[in-house]
């Protein structure tokens, strides 16, 4: 049992610095300017806060930024209406779970 314990407390460990590596990469593929490598990086970045989500327990993280994103929209109602962001991705996560 604590060998499984250590496993996990490890692999979080590990996982939290690959999410720093991420962001870093991320950046620099903007820097870069490097389409390839910007989709590349934010799909790396976004695949660790999955996996990192789930070692801790979080198996609805979708359902979680559904709700987050509710909450930036009615907070900032206005920057969602000129850029339209957060509620675009609120509707692909809607979809993407058969809602409508």
């Amino acid at each position: 049992m604590r060998q499984i314990f250590y496993a996990n407390c490890v692999f979080i460990e590990k996982q939290k610095a690959e999410l720093v590596v991420d962001v870093g990469q991320v950046y620099k593929a903007i820097a870069d300017n490097n389409a390839d490598e910007i989709y590349k990086t934010l799909a790396m970045l976004i695949i660790s806060c999955y996996v990192l989500g789930q070692k801790l327990g979080i198996d609805v993280l979708d359902e979680t930024i559904q709700n987050k994103l509710e909450q930036i929209i009615k907070r900032e109602p206005e920057t969602d209406k000129l850029y339209g962001d957060y509620s675009s991705l609120m509707r692909y996560l809607r979809i993407k779970k058969g809602e409508r």
